[in-house]
């Protein structure tokens, strides 16, 4: 089957072709042109659109199908993890003291010099528990390694062990810049100062929380990723995401200013390979009760977009909602622009008075809203009720659990989903039917009855990690990886359903369901190529499959032997 008569750039040949969302094609070939699907079909078939410049790949055991899009992936977050010195592989204290002294003597005296997180990677389940000390490092072990050096330990994000239980380490120079000392008092109840029996800081600080207050309070003063950092971090994101498989992705989180500007900066320097579509994540700091809400959407959208249009790759639509009665996001955005880990503004939940202005001037402007909380979509169905949803794409995000009302509601709304497995299934599953009961079992990640309902969802790793097979893994065996048991089996999905979300689901998503997520003529090339039969292999072989070959628009984004 081809798209019209013209000659193909790129044919990929030899492989076992997979559309999950749709029958798979005949044959095992694809042609390329112009950045879209030509044609699919036998090679012999396909051998009449090449010509002498025509770019012949093999393909040979391989599983071609269309490109994933991760419907909640903090891309930017991937490549930022091997930025800082690792003391990952240090089980002592003298250990980190090897790996300080060997960046001390690298870096000049008086330059900062920010560690990586105690702990091992990827999740730092065991931060500082695991060292052979049985204590945690304090200033005097890091000034002993680095005298003439700021020091600091930089604090995991907390969602990677998904544990309220952060420590940093800081040592006596880069207190002294932080100002922290014996009269500084916490700047929040979650967060602890350790004192010396004198009453001054010995360093280290914990925080009873997941998203870090001190980066941004206390050692604010500490060198943050800046944006030269988050772009090159961003191009190795894209290179990671790739090799799972994933050719684009919806940040429903919402994306801060600093993380646009690389996407932009980015742009700038080469063709990003990764579609991007960005929500904007708003700052409520210093915005006042009585605020004209469309202005104040209009500045936010003007505010991240600023130069940049959207174009093939990259689109920045909609805004994100959050509600903090607390004003902790207050807190943390105090040390300015910098986002750390997050990637989104630390201040980007609002009262829940002024999140109902949001919803509800968005939704007369039909602008789309995108949330990860149950409050919220509390607050869309109030809007709902004088200003009709349906239609408007607005997108709930972190399915944990749904009752059947929250589901029909839903559907009232018209709003899609997007799933997160890594947490509410492999991490979080028996929790959760602990706290619900056998018999409400059916409301954790309730993809059976999602789909019966036509209720249209995608799937994410929230990187998490960055491989969307996990989620198609955990949506057919529906385990819980720590105690392993099973979480409402019936609610499991085939494995062609599960890929069907992972492609077709996430194009829909992105609303663009009628030029990606299929492999079809007329669709845009972002393809996949996986080892093996990625349809039949057994579930759990999904967690380590690496993608050899992947294109976005035609162009070869990664391939590896």
């Amino acid at each position: 089957m081809t798209l019209e008569a013209r000659d193909a750039e790129i044919i990929l040949h030899g492989a076992r072709l997979v559309d999950p969302a749709g029958g798979d094609p005949a044959g095992d070939a694809v042609a390329i042109a112009g950045g879209r699907i030509l044609g699919v079909g036998p090679h012999e078939q396909l051998k009449g659109l090449a010509t002498p410049a025509t770019v012949s790949l093999c393909c040979d055991g391989l599983s071609l199908m269309p490109g994933m899009i991760d419907g909640h992936a903090h891309l930017d977050r991937e490549g930022l993890k091997s930025v800082l010195p690792s003391i990952s592989g240090a089980r002592s204290i003298a250990e980190i003291q090897a790996v300080l002294r060997d960046v001390a003597a690298r870096t000049p005296p008086g330059r900062w010099i920010v560690l990586s997180p105690l702990g091992t990677p990827p999740l730092f389940l065991d931060g500082w528990s695991g060292l052979a000390d049985g204590r945690c490092p304090d200033r005097h072990d890091l000034d002993a390694a680095a005298p003439d050096h700021p020091v600091w330990i930089r604090p995991a994000w907390g969602y990677w062990s998904n544990k309220a239980d952060l420590v940093c380490v800081a040592n006596t120079a880069a207190l002294a810049l932080a100002g922290v000392g014996r009269d500084t008092p916490s700047p929040h109840p979650l967060v602890e100062i350790h004192r010396a029996a004198d009453g001054v800081p010995d360093g280290r600080f914990r925080e009873a929380t997941r998203i870090s207050i001190v980066e941004t309070t206390l050692m604010s003063a500490a060198p943050g990723f800046d944006v030269a950092t988050r772009t090159d971090a961003l191009a190795r994101s894209m290179d990671t995401y790739a090799r799972f498989g994933t050719t684009g992705v919806y940040e429903g989180h919402g994306v801060a200013r600093e993380v646009i500007a690389a996407y932009g900066a980015l742009r700038g320097r080469c063709k990003p390979g990764m579609r991007a579509t960005l929500v904007v994540s708003p700052s409520w700091s210093n915005v006042d009760a009585a605020a004209d809400m469309a202005a104040l959407i209009a500045d936010w959208t003007r505010w991240a977009k600023r130069d940049l249009d959207d174009d093939d790759r990259l689109r920045i639509e909609g805004i994100y909602a959050e509600i903090d009665e607390t004003g902790e996001g207050l807190v943390r955005a105090r040390g300015g622009c910098c986002t750390g880990w997050a990637g989104f503004h630390l201040d980007s939940g609002a009262p829940r008075a002024m999140v109902r202005e949001l919803l509800l001037e968005a939704a007369r402007q039909r602008l789309r809203v995108s949330t990860i909380f149950d409050d919220v979509m509390g607050l869309m169905e109030e809007v709902n009720r004088s200003q009709p949803l349906a239609g408007l794409n607005w997108v709930r995000g972190h399915v944990a659990t749904l009752d059947d009302r929250a589901l029909g509601a839903i559907q009232d709304m018209g709003l899609m989903l997007v799933t997160h497995t890594n947490r509410h299934i492999a991490k979080g599953g028996s929790a959760h039917l602990a706290r619900l009961g056998p018999d409400r079992r059916d409301e954790i990640v309730p993809m059976r009855k999602i789909l019966d309902r036509g209720i249209p969802v995608a799937l994410g790793s929230d990187n998490l990690p960055p491989s969307l097979l996990h989620p198609v893994a955990d949506l057919e065996l529906r385990r819980d990886h720590g105690t392993g048991e099973h979480i409402a089996p019936e609610q499991a999905l085939t494995r062609r359903e599960a890929l069907a979300l992972a492609t077709a689901g996430g194009a829909n998503l992105l609303l663009r369901g009628n030029e990606l997520g299929r492999l079809q003529p007329g669709y845009l090339a972002d393809i996949v190529g996986f080892p093996g039969d990625i349809l039949t292999m057994e579930a759990g072989e999904l967690r380590h499959l690496e993608a050899r070959l992947a294109l976005v628009g035609g162009r070869v984004v990664l391939r590896q032997n």
